[in-house]
């Protein structure tokens, strides 16, 4: 496409996104998951050794910025978002004069006020957080913090979109691998209890100078937790599978309190004492009809409720809709074929 442009002697502008240009890496972040400082060529390269390219094309990173020099140096303009932007663009494309548009006008805000020496600092990430956003940092602040015993500042979004600062008192970091994700199990102090934070929700997050005593209850409480949930009561649940799915159920651990009963039909029984059994929900709305709750009762009833909103009438408007359409198509073929 590059050379189909160029090639073309037409007039063309470069409006750059990323720094595809000069980074097989793409957004300048390292193997060590941190902006990587744009060392010379043959770092770069023992990068994307190490690393892997993030571009569709196996290219050395020398033959890459030479080029895109000449792509860049044969445009008729050079569109950069910052003034941030256009200095790194001259420094590896000497030859280039960069013309700065911001994607939003930001004349209307007043530049905020430097920051005080010994003051910190909070940085609000808008949108989700990537590792060239600073996922990693995030992490690491929360495992110093984890490892130095002080108190956490975040700035936190649900998935819903609220978002709220709350002080927390991290206890540990753990991957979940059914949600595909890291979380912080620390002590909430806004909700005087313990609760689960998904880092990747994490806007910001600062250490402070207050230091905590370790909450050995901590284990104990997520103990208790199907998979993040915890809470201050634990009930009993009851599931019973069917033979279609018995097999793969039974061949995982689910919980520390889990029991088997095994069914003359094939079928199993799963049995666990968990605090907050609504987390379960998701996972056995996944199973459908081969899958009965027995206990509890409230979560029996919301099994029953989803599965009942999923099959009403309205959902299906469409579809027959589209079904009434395709019979008449069919109709009006077969009517021609006749003729």
């Amino acid at each position: 496409m590059l050379e189909l442009i160029t090639g073309a002697d037409v007039p063309y502008d470069v409006h750059v996104h990323d720094y595809a240009w000069l980074c097989a890496r793409v957004a300048l972040v390292g193997p060590a998951q941190r902006y990587c400082g744009e060392p010379d060529v043959s770092q770069c390269e023992a990068c994307v050794a190490d690393a892997g390219s993030l571009i569709d094309e196996a290219i050395p990173v020398a033959a890459l910025r030479h080029r895109s020099a000449g792509v860049l140096a044969g445009a008729r303009r050079v569109v950069v978002p910052s003034e941030d932007t256009a200095a790194r663009i001259r420094r590896h494309f000497p030859a280039v004069r960069p013309v700065v548009r911001p994607h939003e006008d930001d004349a209307a805000f007043d530049n905020p006020p430097p920051p005080a020496r010994g003051v910190r600092c909070r940085v609000c990430v808008v949108g989700a957080i990537g590792v060239h956003k600073g996922y990693q940092v995030v992490l690491d602040c929360a495992r110093d913090a984890i490892l130095q015993r002080r108190a956490l500042h975040i700035h936190y979004r649900t998935p819903d979109g609220a978002q709220s600062d709350r002080v927390i008192e991290p206890a540990f970091v753990r991957w979940d691998p059914a949600a595909e994700a890291l979380y912080v199990v620390a002590w909430c102090r806004r909700r005087e209890a313990f609760r689960t934070f998904a880092v990747h929700r994490i806007m910001s997050a600062g250490i402070t100078a207050e230091e905590v005593a370790p909450r050995r209850e901590v284990v104990a409480e997520m103990s208790k937790a199907f998979r993040l949930w915890a809470g201050p009561k634990v009930e009993h649940v009851s599931l019973r599978f069917s033979p279609r799915v018995a097999g793969e159920v039974h061949e995982r651990r689910w919980h520390a309190t889990e029991r088997w009963t095994e069914l003359a039909d094939g079928g199993v029984v799963l049995e666990m004492d968990i605090a907050a059994p609504e987390e379960l929900e998701r996972w056995l709305l996944g199973y459908g009809a081969d899958v009965q709750v027995e206990e509890p009762a409230d979560l029996a009833k919301r099994i029953q409720q989803r599965h009942a909103d999923a099959c009403a009438p309205e959902r299906f408007g469409a579809v027959r809709a589209v079904r009434g359409i395709a019979q008449a198509a069919a109709s009006r073929r077969g009517s021609q074929s006749k003729i």
